[in-house]
């Protein structure tokens, strides 16, 4: 074989690698359907807390159960839809960005307030909170807005509304940790509207 003939299958090779990783990932971040509960699951305020207890980790860095956590929390604004995560992992604070976009991209419902008092800004809230107890060491949550759909992957600068919560604003109000080991506990708060 010559030099030229083994750089091509190299080439060829990586790209396959590249393409397999790239479907994989989609499938691991682009997740929009959570699995329907099953009589077994307990659910609370729209919360199937037996998948998302099932998907806690230590390390935000966990794309696939970071990825399920951010599936199964239920949107802030039934207008949009959860499209995408970035993790930040490279240093901190380490961080999730959860991407939103309308549901119905042809509807003619007008977009939701996202004001600090919003209804909206409560549920990213109690999101931020599920988030923080079932990811040991999440320091920072965002959920980024946009108000059409995406068309070919993520594009971040296609997102104008954000909203971040930061580990710290939790901590003295809830024992995180706690609530990520007791998940029915985490649960009540949630059904029982004590997030506000």
């Amino acid at each position: 074989m010559t030099r030229r003939q083994i750089l091509g299958i190299g080439l060829l090779m990586t790209a396959v690698a590249l393409i397999g990783f790239s479907v994989l990932y989609g499938k691991l971040v682009n997740i929009n359907n959570a699995a329907a509960p099953n009589e077994a699951d307990v659910v609370y305020g729209g919360y199937n807390m037996t998948q998302i207890a099932a998907n806690r980790t230590d390390y935000i860095g966990d794309a696939s159960k970071t990825g399920r956590l951010a599936g199964q929390l239920p949107a802030p604004d039934s207008y949009y839809r959860q499209q995408y995560i970035s993790l930040q992992t490279a240093e901190r604070p380490y961080g999730l960005t959860v991407y939103y976009e309308p549901a119905e991209p042809d509807s003619l419902a007008s977009r939701p307030v996202h004001g600090e008092r919003s209804a909206l800004a409560e549920q990213a809230r109690n999101n931020a909170l599920v988030l923080f107890a079932m990811i040991g060491n999440a320091e920072k949550v965002t959920f980024a807005f946009r108000d059409s759909p995406s068309s070919n992957g993520l594009e971040q600068d296609r997102y104008d509304r954000f909203i971040t919560f930061e580990r710290s604003e939790f901590e003295g109000e809830y024992d995180i940790q706690a609530l990520g080991n007791e998940p029915e506990k985490l649960g009540l708060l949630l059904q029982d509207g004590l997030l506000r």
